[in-house]
């Protein structure tokens, strides 16, 4: 990922599947980590991050949904499994500052 980025390391993971008992969510995973890593600057909804898994495969995704949890963090992405992003997957996405520097550059052109 180009820019400024902010990075942090997945913690923990867990899938919600289709149907699963008292629960009406999506189907998708749940990523937790910690908001320390990345001085809680987070993406928005919908913004499409990076998802670096530790055998070097790649997954760009839209955070669907930002929980708060203490100092930690977790977002959710509908579709992905456990395998998409394990423990040590990396997560990176651009901050505001380099959107907008981002869009700027587009709207000029």
């Amino acid at each position: 990922m180009r820019g400024n980025a902010n990075v942090v390391s997945v913690m923990d993971a867990f899938e919600i599947k289709p149907h699963t008992a008292g629960s009406e969510h999506a189907p998708g995973l749940v990523i937790v980590f910690d908001g320390r890593q990345c001085s809680f600057d987070l993406p928005a909804i919908g913004q499409i991050v990076e998802l670096l898994r530790p055998d070097g495969g790649n997954i760009d995704a839209p955070v669907g949904e930002i929980k708060e949890h203490g100092e930690g963090r977790s977002f959710f992405f509908a579709g992905l499994q456990r395998e998409d992003a394990p423990i040590g997957t990396v997560i990176s996405w651009l901050t505001a500052k380099s959107e907008a520097a981002r869009a700027r550059q587009h709207a000029t052109k």
